[in-house]
């Protein structure tokens, strides 16, 4: 029947773009998560404690999405250069 056919492809098409919509969001995890901790690094370079924050809600993004080599990286930047 083709009026089912239509509802169905533009079922289709509607999921597509919100399938779209999500993968674009979720593919700024990765730069998002390394603004958060290098803006988290410029504010505690500046004296605002609420920048180690920033870093370690990083750090713990990064262990959510299960990226621990680069949280590794992050970790040892973190020790090198944030004394709490």
């Amino acid at each position: 029947n083709l009026p089912d056919v239509m509802v169905s492809v533009q079922f289709i098409l509607a999921i597509g773009e919100e399938i779209k919509n999500l993968l674009s969001n979720e593919l700024n995890y990765y730069e998002q998560t390394v603004f958060l901790y290098t803006t988290g690094y410029f504010e505690f370079m500046k004296g605002k404690h609420d920048g180690i924050e920033k870093m370690t809600k990083a750090l713990q993004i990064f262990s959510i999405l299960g990226d621990e080599s680069l949280k590794g990286l992050y970790i040892n930047h973190f020790s090198k250069h944030v004394d709490i």
